[in-house]
């Protein structure tokens, strides 16, 4: 600031008060001008370290989601998984011959994939371990039944973990940190709604985390990065309401309180939440047409639209590390006219 700005009012000699002697009022200006601007300079510093600190994490530049795998006509890849470095993807495919779903492994940086089933029967719901070891998935056996299943990562044998009756719209997969246990959603007898389970895979055990609530379901469970927080669909078909909520959970999968739905909004319906790499937020699709995906805090908040991420999208998963998320763009059904879908990466994302 120059002597030539206005000087504050008790400065002004018209006010009646005089510069001690030997004083240059100029000087005592420019100094108290040059205070001034460097309180300015750090104040905005200040607010823009702020501003960074409590950004949201989705904040920044639009991300640029590219293909994954090709879209040709009824190719259908969905229900994606990433390794734990993040650097591949197992995911259901319907095949070159688009005759059967069977479960698939594609490099992040090669075209190449590597079939891991070949079984008749339809593959869907893989889920890679934490430990990087094995791909756990379920395979349709008819009337309403699934198998759960393991094969190594690297291709290999089937281990058979369990039965039970799970949909192949509404199943997921998710591991515990430790990979001893997996959780998904289904019943013990086809006359029970769908509920959130647990699954030992050192025996086959299974246990319901969420009760049996009649004319409701408990579908696509995904459990936090640290294994504590469940999240999860909870479906009314009576009132046609889908509800995204929230569980905390002992060391044990043991429920500690009562679900918490979050603030989504009625008009929102979601489907297929999956956790980010720090498990502090949650992606959501929606059930609507062109379906979108959102994002949503667990502490708090209205969800936001990923406004980067265009066409019916679905099914996100984020990678553990290297800053990943994969989707399924599926496009638009005509009655004699199916193009089905294919996996769209996002790089950058966090």
């Amino acid at each position: 600031m120059s002597s030539s700005a206005t000087p504050p009012p008790n400065a002004n000699p018209a006010g009646g008060s005089n510069p001690a002697r030997g004083s240059n009022p100029t000087s005592r200006l420019e100094w108290i001008g040059a205070g001034f601007t460097g309180l300015l300079v750090v104040i905005v510093a200040g607010l823009y370290m702020w501003g960074r600190s409590v950004a949201p994490p989705s904040a920044g530049p639009e991300l640029k989601p590219v293909p994954l795998t090709s879209m040709t006509t009824n190719s259908e890849a969905w229900q994606a998984s990433f390794s734990p470095d993040g650097k591949q993807v197992v995911y259901s495919w319907n095949g070159e011959a688009r005759d059967n779903f069977d479960i698939y492994i594609k490099s992040i940086d090669s075209s190449t994939t590597l079939r891991l089933t070949t079984d008749a029967a339809t593959d869907f719901a893989p889920k890679w371990s934490p430990d990087g070891r094995n791909i756990a998935f379920l395979r349709g056996t008819g009337a309403g039944r699934a198998t759960l299943l393991l094969v190594p990562a690297m291709g290999g044998a089937e281990r058979k973990i369990a039965d039970l009756f799970a949909n192949s719209e509404h199943a997921t997969l998710s591991w515990t940190p430790d990979s001893k246990w997996l959780v998904t959603s289904g019943s013990q007898s086809d006359d029970q709604p769908e509920r959130v389970l647990t699954v030992s895979l050192e025996t086959g055990e299974i246990r319901a985390i969420t009760p049996s609530l009649p004319l409701m379901s408990d579908i696509q469970p995904a459990l936090s990065p640290n294994g504590r927080t469940l999240a999860f669909i909870r479906h009314d078909p009576t009132n046609l309401i889908r509800r995204l909520e929230t569980l905390p959970l002992s060391g044990q999968l043991e429920p500690r309180g009562e679900p918490r739905p979050l603030p989504i909004g009625r008009d929102v319906d979601p489907r297929a939440p999956a956790w980010t790499a720090d498990g502090g937020a949650l992606l959501f699709s929606t059930f609507a047409e062109p379906a979108s995906l959102y994002r949503i805090s667990v502490a708090g908040g209205n969800p936001s639209l990923l406004s980067w991420a265009h066409g019916n999208l679905g099914q996100p998963a984020v990678s553990p590390q290297g800053r990943r998320l994969v989707y399924t763009r599926r496009l638009p059904q005509a009655q004699t006219d199916y193009k089905g879908s294919n996996l769209m990466l996002v790089e950058g994302f966090r």
